[in-house]
């Protein structure tokens, strides 16, 4: 289970690194026509929500290797209560 929530927080990361750098293009320097100025606009709409999912990536990559080091404790906690019921038994 925690190789797999590892796993995929790697991917998560991986894809937050790609989707941060894939910034969009420049729009050409002329702005004076309309279609100019309106691909300049969506161009920064994109760097926006490039950015916002960067960091939803980055922060579900954190969530799942908190959880996956849950799991891990969870594990060596209960592998130790029942070795301690060995013992007593």
């Amino acid at each position: 289970m925690t190789v797999g929530l590892q796993s995929l927080a790697g991917v998560c990361e991986t894809k937050s690194a790609a989707v941060a750098t894939a910034s969009a293009t420049a729009a050409p320097a002329t702005s004076f026509q309309p279609s100019v100025a309106a691909v300049s606009a969506i161009h920064a709409e994109a760097g926006l929500v490039g950015a916002r999912l960067s960091g939803r990536l980055t922060a579900t990559a954190t969530h799942l290797t908190s959880a996956a080091a849950g799991y891990t404790d969870q594990e060596t906690n209960s592998a130790a209560v029942l070795a301690d019921l060995a013992v007593t038994l």
